[in-house]
């Protein structure tokens, strides 16, 4: 593989052969957790959902966090703020993201050589961009082509103890008809975390789930 950086990687989702000019970006831990309409992806009017989290980019960095993903973002508002004298100060809820290919291409053609400067990091650095996470929604959103709307989603690590709880809140959930729009079943490696039987813990409970 010529690169371990994701951030590279979903700079070129636009180039997929044969994708739609509308499309959904799914990492490869997000499920869909209960039946969506088409609308909740993209309006009748042809607008992308926009799912903003309630995470502050100015609090984590007040608080000194250090991550790569916060440093995309950071990265991605001073070209905003040069651009366009704007920024976003919130996140994109950890799930699928809608997108627009004509975006990509908006966004190569406005910050070309901001995207370039990153594409030969092979891991991730301290001057990514994040375009499918960060740049590209926002920028549909500040050309009046996405809306904000709203995704209940929630994130556990399947390797933490605590993820027998979350399985036994989304099958109960299931029971109830309260599910959440989606879940996210990371895979976190730690130290922290000895038992090797996660990954049949979390076949065990899709298989159950999705029945």
């Amino acid at each position: 593989m010529p690169t371990f950086n994701s951030h590279v990687i979903e700079a070129f989702l636009h180039k997929i052969p044969n994708l739609a000019d509308n499309f959904i970006y799914f990492n490869d831990d997000f499920f869909v957790s209960r039946e969506l309409s088409i609308s909740h992806f993209f309006r009748s009017n042809g607008h992308a959902s926009l799912f903003s989290s309630s995470k502050s980019i100015l609090a984590m960095n007040e608080k000194g966090r250090r991550t790569a993903t916060l440093s995309a973002c950071n990265n991605v508002n001073r070209i905003f703020e040069k651009e366009f004298n704007v920024n976003y100060d919130n996140t994109l809820v950890h799930t699928y993201v809608p997108l627009k290919k004509k975006y990509y291409n908006i966004a190569f053609d406005l910050f070309g050589d901001e995207i370039r400067s990153f594409l030969t990091n092979k891991f991730r650095s301290v001057n990514d961009l994040n375009l499918a996470t960060f740049l590209v929604p926002y920028l549909q959103y500040y050309f009046g082509e996405a809306s904000p709307n709203i995704d209940v989603s929630i994130y556990f690590n399947i390797r933490s103890p605590s993820a027998q709880s979350f399985y036994k809140y989304l099958i109960d959930a299931k029971l109830d008809g309260n599910l959440p729009h989606s879940f996210c079943a990371n895979d976190f490696s730690s130290n922290e975390f000895s038992d090797k039987s996660y990954g049949a813990r979390l076949t065990e409970f899709l298989m159950r789930f999705y029945e």
